[in-house]
């Protein structure tokens, strides 16, 4: 289906995110278990400064949004499935475009970010979930 394609498409990101910051953390000089590069690293090496570009603002913040994206995606695909899947997917490609925005070490380099797309899932999603509500308790009335 679409929307099953839509949330794989989230997989598939995370996975070039993955791989991004696996890159840029070996360079960097940064070992495991860190997540980040102090600031002096960040000031004494700019390859310190990508990674965390790469790790924070791109991977991360994906990793926070995806929850709510993801669950809002899934219940605006009970009502409106090819809406969901393709603004899911469109979110998808466009963080891809600031993933890569955020490598470059530039952060005026990220491009738009996506936000009318979440926006948009979100606020269909609180109308079909109310819609839904409406008709469990209408259902529930005729019993």
């Amino acid at each position: 289906s679409y929307v099953a394609a839509s949330v794989l498409s989230t997989a598939w990101l995370l996975v070039f995110q993955f791989i991004l910051v696996g890159r840029y953390r070996g360079p960097s000089g940064i070992p495991y278990p860190r997540l980040y590069a102090e600031k002096a690293e960040m000031e004494a090496d700019p390859k310190a400064y990508v990674f965390n570009c790469v790790q924070r603002e791109a991977l991360g913040q994906t990793l926070e949004n995806l929850p709510i994206l993801l669950s809002t995606t899934l219940i605006t695909s009970l009502k409106y499935p090819i809406f969901a899947a393709s603004a899911l997917g469109l979110w998808s490609l466009a963080r891809v475009g600031y993933t890569l925005g955020y490598a470059t070490g530039n952060p005026n380099k990220v491009g738009p970010y996506p936000h009318p797309h979440e926006f948009v899932i979100v606020s269909t999603d609180e109308t079909t979930a109310h819609e839904h509500l409406e008709r469990v308790a209408l259902s529930h009335r005729a019993l």
